[in-house]
């Protein structure tokens, strides 16, 4: 099944205090670190938090709530191994509890144009909707799939992380 937004609750799903929206976008990455800070700064302003994840490492919807779900029980539980709940989200994407590697096997990389997002909010008050965030963040909206045919993998490899922790 392939969407391009859920439009209940504008895309948005609660999850214990926090609110989580997947988000999926298409643009020219010219520079990974200035394209990340700006986005970050900018989902601060709106008092978000934002995951970007490369097009080649997630395997639908439900694979990045999957991460998303499982970064929040460390993180609300006090037992996070970032500082940050995106990278924390990171880490699950890429089945690894390092850094670096998540990074590297999940992390955007220059010349990407299919980028992957998870927003999260502790704001209850009105969010700016799937579609909107997509325009707001200056990128093409592409549809979302809930699942690819390498999903199960994905899948297992962050339950393993979870396991292994």
């Amino acid at each position: 099944m392939c969407h391009p937004f859920h439009e209940k609750d504008g895309g948005w799903r609660r999850f214990s205090s926090t609110w989580v929206c997947v988000l999926r976008g298409k643009t020219g990455i010219d520079d990974v670190n200035a394209f990340i800070l700006n986005k970050k700064e900018r989902a601060r302003e709106m008092g978000m938090d934002m995951l970007f994840a490369s097009g080649k490492a997630v395997e639908g919807e439900e694979h990045l709530l999957t991460c998303a779900l499982h970064a929040l029980r460390r993180w609300n539980g006090g037992t996070a191994r970032t500082r940050d709940i995106g990278m924390e989200t990171l880490l699950y994407v890429a089945g690894s509890p390092h850094v670096n590697k998540a990074i590297a096997e999940a992390g955007l990389e220059e010349g990407d144009s299919e980028v992957w997002m998870v927003a999260f909010s502790t704001r209850n008050e009105r969010r700016l909707s799937a579609s909107e965030m997509i325009e707001w963040l200056g990128m093409e909206p592409l549809p979302i799939p809930w699942r690819t045919e390498r999903a199960g993998e994905a899948l297992e490899r962050a339950a393993l992380l979870e396991i292994a922790q």
